[in-house]
């Protein structure tokens, strides 16, 4: 059983990535650092980090355009034989607010990327 009361089973399943990504911790002063964005889904995300947090600490996540925030669900020490700039923690996230299933397709694929590209030659 996980701190919020679930079983720990997801709702919709993840979209597996690598991404780096920027994590803020809303009025830390030191609360800015890098991190690796592992899987997401319409209202989650899996990060790797070398920080780690206490369940329900608010962060917002960014890369590129986009920023979403959310609540760290869980946080687990990772094996020490692993090696990457951002190792050392496991980190669940539930998104405050979920995406829509296209707008997680169009994330995912890259597909913005174009219509940015494509507005520039316009």
């Amino acid at each position: 059983m996980h701190a919020d009361g679930s079983n720990g089973v997801r709702r919709h399943q993840r979209i597996s990535v690598k991404l780096p990504v920027q994590i803020t911790i809303p009025g830390e002063p030191a609360g800015q650092f890098e991190g690796q964005l592992l899987d997401m889904s319409v209202e989650g995300m899996g990060l790797r980090t070398r920080r780690e947090f206490q369940l329900g600490t608010l962060i917002q996540v960014s890369w590129d355009k986009f920023t979403f925030s959310g609540a760290v669900r869980n946080c687990k020490k990772q094996w020490k034989g692993y090696h990457s700039p951002y190792d050392n923690y496991r980190v669940g996230v539930l998104m405050t607010t979920p995406l829509d299933e296209s707008d997680l397709e169009d994330i995912m694929s890259g597909a913005w990327r174009k219509n940015l590209s494509q507005a520039a030659q316009e």
